[in-house]
Formats: structure tokens, C-alpha cells, sequence
């Protein structure tokens, strides 16, 4: 590791709970050059857009929480050289959009909840992360044009459009997911029309419905489907 890389890990580390406490904050902030499991935990601890700069001099992240941090689109700019990037958290950021992180095709895992201002345009390089069995992009500002766009990403296992302006043409696409197991359709506007579109999800286990205008007649037709299927009004995905 470079002196420069040593600086740049120093300050990340001092940014975590425990290196805000004057400790050893190995648990919380562990990278090595060649490593395979290199993350840090961020969660609430004030990254700012500046902070992030030090992410550049470390190209070898695989797991990163940034949750109810103050970065914005100029911050995670930063992130754009992780290609090895597994796992990012970057819910309730001021994040609006994932262009900078088309280069990071592995990512698996990844939390958008709540970037309220990320539109469908915005959200466009999901498409290309074909590693992806885990998305959360509850109260974002995305449709059925980001849904038309996932149906390329047959990986997908648990899905979040919770609070979303999913509709059930966007259904259509959700539909394709071979392998998808949990769903999470709670505050939208999908109707007994569009969950017919959920008929043929062959793994498809639980389903979150609450505050749609989903009827128990539509509910009864998809269990009839689907008969392993768990329809709650309100759940986890996680």
C-alpha cells in the first residue's frame, strides 16, 4: 500500500463509530490490497462529499454503507472505480442519480431506499448490473420504465418498490423474473390487474400488498397460482 493509499485509509477509518472514539476501528473499516472482503461501515457517522474523495486512492472496496450520510452525486462520483464493488448502501443519501456507478457491474446488493429524487432516467444504469439479486428502491421516484429495465436482470431475488410509481403495466415486466422471491409492492398503485401478471413467478414466496388497491378477490386468484405464496400487507423483504 502506498503512503498515500495508508493516508487516505486513516481518514476513512477515523470516519467510523469507532474511530470517532479514538479505537482500533479494524471491525468497522478493514481493506488490504488484494484483499476479497474489503468493507467499511458508514452508517450515520456524517460522510460528507469530501470524505468520499478517499475512496479514489482505494479502488478495491467490496462493501460499502453509506446509510443517512450527507453524500451527494459529487461524493459518489468517487465510487465510480470500485469494480469490485459488491454491497452498497446508500439509502436516505442525498443521492439522486446511479450514473457514476455503471462501471460497477458486480454489485449484488444495493439499497436505494428513499433518494426521492431518483427518476427512471436517473436509475437507468440498473440495467447493468447483472449481478444484482437484491434491490431496495422504496420511495424513490422510479416506474415502470426502471421495472421494464430489470426484467433483464434474471438474478433478482428480492425486490423493494415499495412507495414507487410502479403501475401494473410495469407488473408486466416484474412478471419475467425467474428466480424472484420476495416483492414488496406496498404503497403503489398496482391493482388486481396488474398481480395477475405475478401468475406464472414460479419461486415467487412473499408478497407485500398493503395500502394498494389489491381486493381479496385478487389475492385469492394469485394464492390459487401461486399456492406457497405468503401475501402480507406489511413486511420486510430482508
Amino acid at each position: 500500500m502506498t503512503p498515500q493509499q495508508q493516508i487516505a485509509l486513516g481518514h476513512l477509518g477515523r470516519l467510523t463509530e469507532t474511530g470517532r472514539r479514538g479505537g482500533d476501528p479494524s471491525d468497522q473499516c478493514a481493506y488490504d490490497v488484494g484483499g476479497s472482503e474489503n468493507g467499511i461501515q458508514l452508517f450515520q457517522m456524517g460522510a460528507t462529499d469530501a470524505d468520499m474523495r478517499h475512496f479514489t486512492l482505494l479502488p478495491e472496496w467490496h462493501y460499502i454503507t453509506l446509510r443517512e450520510c450527507p453524500v451527494s452525486d459529487a461524493g459518489l462520483r468517487h465510487l465510480a472505480s470500485q469494480q469490485g464493488l459488491r454491497f452498497l448502501d446508500i439509502g436516505e443519501t442525498e443521492v439522486t442519480t446511479l450514473h457514476s456507478l455503471r462501471g460497477c457491474v458486480h454489485i449484488r446488493q444495493l439499497w436505494c431506499d428513499r433518494l426521492e429524487r431518483m427518476t427512471d432516467r436517473k436509475a437507468a444504469a440498473l440495467s447493468g448490473f447483472s449481478e444484482l439479486w437484491f434491490l431496495d428502491l422504496a420511495y424513490t421516484d422510479t416506474g415502470d420504465i426502471t421495472a421494464e429495465r430489470l426484467a433483464a436482470l434474471t438474478g433478482l431475488r428480492k425486490l423493494s418498490l415499495l412507495g414507487t410509481k410502479i403501475s401494473n403495466e410495469g407488473l408486466r415486466a416484474i412478471g419475467t423474473l425467474p428466480n424472484l422471491e420476495m416483492l414488496s409492492l406496498y404503497r403503489t398503485a398496482v391493482t388486481d390487474e396488474g398481480l395477475a401478471h405475478l401468475h406464472e413467478l414460479p419461486k415467487l414466496r412473499l408478497l407485500v400488498v398493503g395500502e394498494t388497491s389489491i381486493t381479496k378477490k385478487g389475492r385469492a386468484a394469485l394464492r390459487r397460482a401461486c399456492p406457497d405464496l405468503k401475501i402480507e400487507d406489511y413486511s420486510g423483504i430482508y
